[in-house]
């Protein structure tokens, strides 16, 4: 540094400043003198360094900008590898935003297979100041925050700064590259390993089509290398033979630039003919102009020597040759140059009603207009098909057609194939194929008949489940909510008895109506899952409300045991869930005299997600050996015959295994007789079991209060449309005590005629009435103006029942049995409700 100048001044000065003379800039120190009131100043002159320091600054900024902005990940790291840039494609590629990772080591974001040799480098970096990887493009694998592992390439840049040595790196994903590259790979092995030959030609003019690659298999076929005719085009295989008739069919494909197939006359490299059948298919860019042509060949010499072999023993065979012919139950015809009929077999004249000294000689082409085509279920279809291909004399994809028959001849159905004679004694003509396939056409038919059987007779099933739901729930209606009003009036003991009962077999007779009609719903596909988050304590709660007294009145030890780690939280169908976990520890219960009943419920992981388990363990009669196999089959029970003491439908298990799969988990079990069984429910928890609060912490409390720990009270007049007279008492004797006025309706019609006359807050509209059924009533009011709320209350409880009561017009839906509880939910929705 240069000093600028030196003096002495009468002034008093501690501090050092900057000072600028033109675009010069110094540091000027001043220093107390030690003689008198003086001080000794001293200027420095740093106008490069400050150019420095803003070149360094400028190029920084632009850095930083240029960071921000670029697609690939940006990430600068300390020489303790901890991240100190992170720009906005490392947010993209890795998941993670700045705030997250700025700071962290460098490992979060690697493979725990590259953290030694990272740490490695490191190290090396701090002893020696260099890395093996600078400066070059190096292939590694990354990890996402969700830890998803990742193909990269990633460059290393070291830089130096006073706090010392840091380093960039640039990272870019090569996830689609890998895919492509593969992907084209693949292709390319597709191609080069093919027996058939493959040509790639350029589109130059419509004519001129010069090579850009052969695979070996063409090499082999030919003799020619890539190097021998790269740039020629096709046509010098063809030679002086010029004039074939396949290369018509090629000429004129390439005039229309589309596909073609046929069969050519080449020659190799050293002079030799083979038999080439070529595909040809024409390449469009982008742009869907043409580009390129892909040649598919196939050397077919050997069979063409075997075709003409039997050509030229033809003469010397024909009536051999006839005799078998004639003896194939598949039709042939043979026809010349000219398309005139040169052949057939009996089979044609079987098939067409055709005489061979008949037809022998004459044009085909005529034949189909005036004679054949009469007998085709579809005789233009069927010429339009055959001509054209008789117009270029090409093969003929197979077809089917129908023949109709007559007083000589059955109906038949044929399958057509045709083909062009390309050597031997009929060159230039064509043989064409009729095989009869009535019996397998007849078979379809009657697949198709048997199909829409089965669909009909599903569909009536259907129907008769949901009319044997009607007719059940109906008359159960009345039953169980008779039976729960008697409950609650004040009876003897043994008319409590008696009312208890009656309650208990209706309870049992609703589970076999609903287990039923479960399994109709899964049978036919229409039981659907409906994934939300639920709290696992209350789904507990509610089993162990249900349960705990069915266990204590067989004097049970029962109980539910949490292992560590349960999430309060778990994703699934709530109603599904707890119908699975009812089903499990109502059998559990059912089938166990003494002993005990236990739940326990644990965190299962299994690969990627976390499962929840519940075992529902019991020390009752357990399962045969010989019935194990059997045990989630339909209709299946350990007991047979009369003296079965347990009961039930025998369905339980198998819906609870369906619904376990419809809930993406799996049912199992292990039993042994005489001892007990352990079945074991296991389901996706479907969120992450570490971060929401564990079980034991789970205060939450039941959104929705129980109606029964309340009173309620409504104000309102309300019409019901029932024409049931049971349910018509037990309406008026569920709404009249919450202080509702009730009217009845016998019929739509009625309800029609009742609400325009009469003034009403709320309408129960039964679906199956006389006159007019609850949706026809629902419409006719809403055309009439009528806005008032209704509910249908039907028996109808199969899957899709409530949503057709919606889209008909109602505002909500109660099932028969009337459930008092939804019953009050319902109320409360559309009415004023009072608190008592």
């Amino acid at each position: 540094m240069e000093s600028l100048c030196a003096g002495r001044y009468q002034r008093k000065a501690k501090a050092a400043s900057e000072a600028k003379i033109a675009s010069q800039t110094f540091t000027v120190t001043f220093v107390p003198s030690s003689v008198g009131n003086y001080v000794d100043v001293y200027g420095f002159d740093i106008t490069e360094q400050k150019k420095t320091l803003k070149a360094m600054t400028d190029s920084e900024q632009q850095f930083r900008s240029l960071a921000a902005t670029a697609v690939d990940a940006i990430i600068s790291a300390d020489i303790h590898g901890n991240i100190t840039q992170w720009n906005r494609g490392a947010e993209r590629v890795f998941g993670y935003s700045g705030d997250e990772i700025i700071g962290q080591p460098l490992t979060r974001i690697m493979p725990e297979r590259y953290h030694h040799a990272h740490l490695k480098g490191l190290n090396r970096l701090a002893e020696t100041g260099k890395t093996r990887i600078s400066d070059r493009v190096v292939e590694v694998a990354g990890l996402t925050k969700n830890g998803r592992e990742f193909p990269l390439e990633l460059t290393i840049a070291k830089w130096q700064t006073e706090e010392g040595i840091f380093f960039t790196s640039i990272l870019r994903d090569t996830t689609e590259q890998e895919k492509a590259l593969q992907a084209l790979n693949l292709r390319n092995r597709a191609v080069s390993q093919s027996t058939n030959g493959i040509i790639i030609t350029d589109h130059v003019e419509v004519f001129e089509n010069p090579i850009t690659y052969i695979n070996p298999a063409f090499e082999r076929f030919t003799g020619y290398s890539l190097a021998e005719v790269l740039g020629k085009d096709c046509r010098f295989l063809q030679g002086e033979d010029k004039e074939q008739p396949g290369l018509n069919e090629i000429r004129q494909a390439l005039q229309e630039q589309r596909d073609c197939k046929t069969i050519i006359r080449n020659y190799r490299k050293d002079g030799s003919m083979f038999w080439n059948e070529i595909s040809i298919s024409p390449v469009f860019d982008v742009q869907n102009n043409l580009a390129h042509y892909v040649a598919v060949t196939n050397d077919i010499t050997e069979y063409k020597k075997v075709e003409e072999a039997v050509w030229a023993s033809e003469a010397r065979h024909r009536s051999l040759r006839d005799d078998v012919l004639d003896s194939s139950e598949m039709g042939m015809f043979i026809l010349d140059a000219d398309f005139k009929v040169a052949w057939i077999n009996h089979a044609i004249e079987l098939f067409f009603g055709l005489q061979r000294e008949q037809v022998i000689g004459k044009d085909k082409r005529e034949l189909i207009r005036t004679k054949i085509s009469e007998i085709f279920e579809d005789p233009q279809g069927f010429m339009d098909t055959v001509f054209a291909t008789y117009e270029n004399n090409t093969c003929v994809e197979q077809f089917e057609c129908h023949v109709l028959g007559d007083g000589n001849r059955q109906d038949r159905w044929l399958e057509h194939r045709g083909l062009p004679i390309l050597s031997g004694f009929y060159a230039g003509g064509r043989m064409e194929h009729y095989i009869d396939i009535t019996k397998r056409k007849k078979a379809e038919e009657r697949l198709e008949i048997a199909r829409h059987k089965a669909e009909a007779a599903n569909i009536a099933k259907s129907q008769f489940l949901a009319n044997m739901s009607h007719e059940i729930r109906t008359p159960m209606n009345v039953i169980t909510g008779i039976s729960d009003i008697l409950a609650r009036e004040e009876l003897t003991k043994e008319q409590l008895a008696y009312t208890e009962l009656i309650q208990d077999a209706s309870k049992s007779l609703l589970i076999v109506i609903n287990d039923i009609l479960d399994y109709s719903r899964i049978e036919a596909g229409k039981l659907e899952v409906a994934p939300v988050e639920i709290s696992l304590k209350r789904i507990l709660d509610g089993i162990d409300s249900v349960m705990r007294p069915l266990a204590t009145e067989k004097d049970l030890q029962y109980e539910i045991i949490c292992g560590e780690r349960l999430p309060a939280i778990i994703q699934t169908d709530h109603d599904r869930l707890h119908q699975c976990l009812v089903n499990l520890v109502s059998n559990a219960i059912k089938f166990t005299d003494q002993g005990h009943v236990h739940i326990n419920v644990s965190i299962e992981d299994s690969g990627a997600k976390p499962f929840v388990r519940f075992d529902v363990e019991d020390t009752g009669i357990g399962i045969p050996i010989d019935k194990q196999q059997h045990i989630f089959d339909s209709f299946t029970q350990i007991e047979k015959g009369c003296t079965r003491k347990y009961g039930g439908t025998g369905l339980g298990l198998a819906i609870t295994s369906q619904l376990a799969q419809l809930l993406e988990g799996k049912l199992t079990f292990i039993s042994q007789e005489g001892k007990g069984s352990i079945f074991s429910l296991i389901i996706p928890a479907g969120i992450d079991v570490i971060s929401p609060p564990p079980l034991e912490e789970e205060k939450a409390v039941s959104e929705i209060t129980p109606m029964k720990e309340i009173g309620r009270a409504f104000s309102g007049k309300v019409l019901v449309a029932e024409d049931d007279k049971g349910c018509q008492i037990l309406t008026r004797k569920l709404l009249e005590p919450l202080g509702l006025e009730v009217t009845i309706a016998d019929d739509g019609q009625d309800a029609v005629e009742k609400t325009l006359q009469e003034s009403f807050d709320l309408i129960f509209m039964d679906v199956r009435m006389p006159t007019l059924n609850g949706f026809e009533a629902t419409e006719a009011l809403h055309q009439k103006g009528v806005t008032i709320p209704i509910i249908a209350l039907t028996a109808h409880a199969m899957e899709g029942d409530r949503e057709l009561c919606i889209e008909a017009g109602c505002n909500d839906y109660l099932s028969k049995p009337i459930d008092r509880e939804k019953l009050l939910e319902v109320l409360g929705k559309h009415l004023p409700a009072k608190t008592v």
